[in-house]
Parts: C-alpha cells; structure tokens; sequence
C-alpha cells in the first residue's frame, strides 16, 4: 500500500513540474507553483524524518537523495513564470 501512495505522489509531482514548464495546464499556472511548493514541503520533511531514521541506511543514503530531491522541487517552484 506504501509502494501505492508513494508512485502517486511521484505522478502528481511529475504532472505539477509539466504544468510549471507550461507543456500542460496551460490555463491553471498558479497550481504548478503551489504544488510544487507542497511537494518540496513533502521532501523536506521526508529529509527530516531520513535524518532522524533508526537505519543507518536509510539515514546515509536517503537523506541527501531526498535533499537533493527537495531542492529541485524548491527550485522548480520559484522558477521564471
């Protein structure tokens, strides 16, 4: 079920940085920006929460990937209109 809900945000988010970019959703730019802040939200505490991790690989591998992962979605969001 996990596997489930973590592919549909990877969709929604892959659907948010094409409406961002203008290649779909031309009409509704505004949801771009702020899903793509909610996504990056969404990273950033994924970061928090790898940082925290009983798993040391989680912890060492996971943190600067999901880091990386919301520095790209911040960057996406802030990006030229």
């Amino acid at each position: 079920m996990g596997a489930l809900v973590s592919m549909a945000v990877l969709l929604c988010a892959t659907a948010l940085v094409l409406v961002r970019s203008g290649r779909i959703g031309k009409r509704v730019p505004g949801v771009g920006r702020w899903g793509m802040w909610v996504i990056a939200v969404l990273f950033l505490l994924n970061t928090l929460g790898n940082v925290l991790a009983l798993d040391l690989r989680e912890a060492v591998i996971f943190t600067p990937v999901t880091f990386l992962a919301a520095f790209l979605a911040w960057r996406v969001a802030v990006g030229p209109e």
